[in-house]
């Protein structure tokens, strides 16, 4: 179904989540060195720490913010849980939920195809955002569910889609489900299929990666392989998966738990701990100088320079607590969003 787009610019008040109280930091498997002084003259901006000296509208935005996304033309998206997607150019904020036509207000993921038509992942299925058109899918036109949680394009054009009851691909013509294998349950953590994909990434070699309820799955485009807590991953609750320019592997756990994979072993990467137990880590990201940000949702945010797992943001006190998703924009500037909306970091 085909909707005309109409623009709708509105501002609201997102209630402010409480700040958690501080713990203390451990060492990590490694003995890595930490630190959490930020460099001289680099500075977090945002709305929630009064930190906007310009007033630029996109850092007012207080929404819970799922995903970040540059478009090709410089244009930043973010996609929010409950407010569908924002489009900022700069100076304008305009906020597109589904009473403009897109699939669903939980928008989760955000990926661009080589035409530069914008895919969203939603609660409610899969919008694509073609020059201010916007096209729907859902179950009824061969997506395996409509609770859409994670999204890629492959470098051949195909698009996975991750849902909360299994796996899709879309060609352009047809969705196809792609089965994965179902994984004993874990009834200590509530964990009952292996259908739920949080998770896509394509490697460099043109693996396909899917982070599951039931470990990590790899598709080298024949065989599938599974990795779980039986082989040394941290946790069987993958919820991000990075390769960074090395070639090892990051994973991020639903428990707040961090491990990182060279192809042979593992090795934790130990984060502070959350005392009240609400933890997940989130979407772990590689910026351009090669640093990989932690997230972990809850309790703070981290960044590994590759000697150094360095703490960030303390001083701004309970913002470093809410960020769980970080995009590099073609500026160099690092956006985070979370459950106070977005901040930027000049780097």
């Amino acid at each position: 179904m085909r909707f005309p787009f109409r623009l709708l610019s509105f501002l609201f008040v997102f209630s402010i989540m409480s700040c958690q109280a501080q713990v203390n930091e451990k060492s990590t498997a490694e003995e890595l060195n930490t630190s959490s002084d930020l460099p001289p003259g680099h500075e977090l901006y945002g709305y929630e720490n009064g930190n906007n000296p310009k007033n630029e509208p996109g850092l007012e935005i207080r929404a819970w913010t799922n995903d970040i996304h540059e478009d090709r033309s410089g244009l930043m998206w973010f996609g929010t849980k409950g407010w569908g997607v924002i489009r900022y150019d700069g100076d304008t904020v305009v906020y597109i939920s589904t009473e403009q036509g897109i699939a669903g207000n939980d928008v989760r993921e955000i990926a661009e195809d080589k035409d530069g038509n914008l895919w969203m992942g939603t609660d409610g299925g899969v919008t694509k955002w073609q020059n201010g058109t916007i096209t729907n899918y859902t179950q009824n036109d061969g997506l395996v569910n409509n609770d859409v949680h994670s999204m890629a394009m492959d470098s051949k054009g195909l698009l996975w889609i991750g849902t909360s009851q299994g796996l899709s691909t879309y060609d352009g013509n047809k969705f196809t489900t792609f089965d994965l294998p179902e994984t004993e349950s874990d009834s200590v953590n509530f964990v009952r299929s292996t259908n739920m994909v949080h998770s896509i990434m394509e490697d460099s070699k043109g693996n396909m990666w899917f982070g599951t309820n039931g470990g990590a799955f790899i598709f080298d485009g024949k065989s599938l392989k599974n990795i779980s807590e039986e082989d040394g991953l941290c946790d069987n609750t993958v919820k991000s998966i990075l390769e960074d320019r090395n070639g090892e592997f990051w994973f991020s756990t639903q428990n707040g738990l961090v491990c990182r994979w060279d192809g042979t072993a593992f090795t934790k990467v130990e984060t502070a701990r959350d005392p009240y137990g609400s933890m997940a880590s989130a979407d772990l990201f590689e910026d351009s100088h090669g640093n990989v940000w932690l997230p972990i949702e809850g309790v703070f945010m981290y960044r590994y320079d590759g000697d150094t797992l360095q703490k960030m943001f303390e001083p701004q006190g309970c913002i470093s607590h809410t960020l769980r998703c970080a995009y590099e924009d073609s500026k160099g500037r690092i956006w985070f969003g979370g459950w106070n909306g977005l901040y930027r970091y000049d780097g």
